[in-house]
């Protein structure tokens, strides 16, 4: 068993967190669920502890919204630079990330066998540091050309802003996963609820579709998806805002037009709420990318009792969303009976409702 959690998580897991207080964390909590299934033998050497995996190349720091994501990004960013060259450059990049790529695939498999101790571990360990170092150099480089800056010309401007944006270069560092199978199969998270004009003075980012909607979380939904595969689900937790929200009208046309299947599932806060600390009314979002449907499907607004919080999940209710406006309001009617009360009174009032 033991041995089965530690290759799930060496090969199936992956993160990435702006915080590197929250990447330690993460490590920590993984680290903890495979020594709860160890039963220490005094009689055996270690106590019969087999050594923890290292997953420094799994679980990441740095800025999900800043850095390459995909080899069209990268390839623009090049051609604006060095122009006729830069096919030739974008072929040494995908060279140097496909080397790269065997040795930590090879690093990964030498943990299984438990050869983290040796010293041809710690070397590989160095080497792929050294090498992943230097690569993600060379790509902000480029990366910092978006934002106006030239590292070569004016070298302190670039260091600052190598830690106010802290890129993070999904393409490079998850190469086999991004370029070679597509993405991921399955991404979930629960991204910042903070106004983009809180952050701006610190980094700014560029390219997103719905820079507009004004929210960070908007944008991690929006560079997720981008991360994903043809047969991927992705699931965020983000504010209720989502389904009602007037100024989120874009991010709703954008999640129609993304993906085939949408379940939006809503929670309130009283009398009680779905994630202790977290004083915020919330929606969870699954998209799918499921060329067999095109349907989308809501819940109600749930309120339950903490005694009842055990099977809320199970206990949830999708319906169809029967709202004709492509963009519009994703109403909250738990069945076709309320949608009727709410067109009607809609009607009454002439629309001015929400």
């Amino acid at each position: 068993q033991y041995f089965i959690y530690k290759s799930i998580i060496l090969n199936n897991l992956y993160g990435v967190d702006i915080m590197k207080e929250a990447v330690e964390i993460a490590k920590l909590r993984l680290f903890l669920k495979l020594v709860a299934l160890v039963d220490p033998s005094p009689r055996k050497p270690n106590y019969g502890l087999e050594p923890l995996p290292d997953i420094d190349f799994n679980i990441r720091a740095g800025n999900t919204l800043v850095g390459f994501a995909t080899e069209e990004e990268l390839f623009s960013t090049i051609q604006k630079k060095d122009g006729l060259f830069a096919q030739e450059k974008l072929d040494a990049f995908k060279e140097e990330m496909g080397e790269l790529n065997k040795v930590y695939r090879h690093f990964q498999d030498t943990q299984l066998i438990n050869n983290q101790g040796s010293e041809d571990f710690r070397q590989a360990k160095a080497e792929l540091q050294k090498r992943l170092k230097n690569l993600n150099h060379s790509l902000n480089v480029y990366q910092a050309t978006n934002y106006g800056i030239d590292a070569g010309k004016k070298p302190n401007e670039f260091n600052r802003w190598l830690t106010t944006h802290q890129p993070f270069h999904w393409f490079a560092e998850f190469y086999q996963i991004v370029a070679v199978d597509g993405g991921f199969d399955v991404i979930i998270g629960n991204p910042p609820y903070v106004e983009y004009s809180k952050v701006k003075k610190n980094y700014e980012i560029n390219g997103f579709k719905t820079i507009n909607s004004g929210n960070l979380y908007c944008y991690v939904f929006e560079k997720s998806k981008i991360l994903t595969n043809s047969n991927s689900k992705l699931g965020l937790i983000v504010p209720l805002s989502i389904c009602s929200g007037l100024r989120m009208d874009l991010m709703r046309k954008w999640l129609i037009d993304s993906f085939s299947e949408l379940f939006i599932s809503n929670y309130e806060i009283f009398p009680s709420k779905l994630f202790e600390g977290a004083f915020v009314r919330v929606s969870i979002v699954i998209g799918a990318n499921n060329k067999k449907y095109n349907q989308r499907h809501l819940t109600k607004l749930y309120r339950w009792y903490s005694i009842e919080r055990e099977k809320l999940i199970d206990s949830i209710k999708y319906e169809k969303i029967r709202s004709k406006e492509s963009i519009g309001l994703f109403r909250k009617t738990s069945n076709i009976f309320n949608e009727n009360i709410f067109n009607k009174i809609t009607a009454l009032s002439k629309g001015n409702i929400i």
